[in-house]
């Protein structure tokens, strides 16, 4: 686990408040863009990538506990609209999907993660997922 830290680090602020910061960052569209030392998109890319590449390593099923940009960003890499190193329509791309909540369900998926990548096609194949029953509190 690495620590990020970027202009807002360790400032309490609510989602209203940093807003307009996050709307100046999609607005400029610019995947190599970083707030002070925080991550850039293609960083942050960068990490899932990563991510996925010590999943595949590991044997059996393996659980991970994430957050909504994390699997789509995962999904993106592994449907082949993102790359590994994202363009700026991709990035846009990947907003529109996180603004329109694209995900099965909203509380998690379970993503078989594809054996085979098609070098032909430059994407994974085979790519399965299943929602996961909403949690009741």
């Amino acid at each position: 686990m690495r620590q990020i830290n970027g202009s807002l680090d360790g400032i309490y602020c609510t989602m209203q408040e940093r807003k307009s910061l996050v709307q100046e960052n999609w607005k400029q569209c610019n995947p190599r863009l970083r707030d002070g030392n925080g991550e850039s998109f293609e960083m942050f890319i960068k990490r899932v990538r990563e991510v996925l590449n010590e999943l595949w390593k590991q044997p059996g099923s393996v659980v991970v506990f994430t957050h909504e940009q994390f699997m789509i960003a995962v999904q993106g890499l592994l449907e082949g609209w993102i790359s590994n190193i994202p363009t700026e329509n991709e990035m846009l791309l990947f907003r529109e999907t996180l603004l329109k909540k694209e995900l099965s369900s909203p509380y998690g998926q379970i993503l078989e993660l594809p054996e085979h990548f098609d070098e032909r096609k430059k994407k994974f194949v085979s790519i399965q997922t299943t929602p996961v029953l909403q949690a009741v509190y």
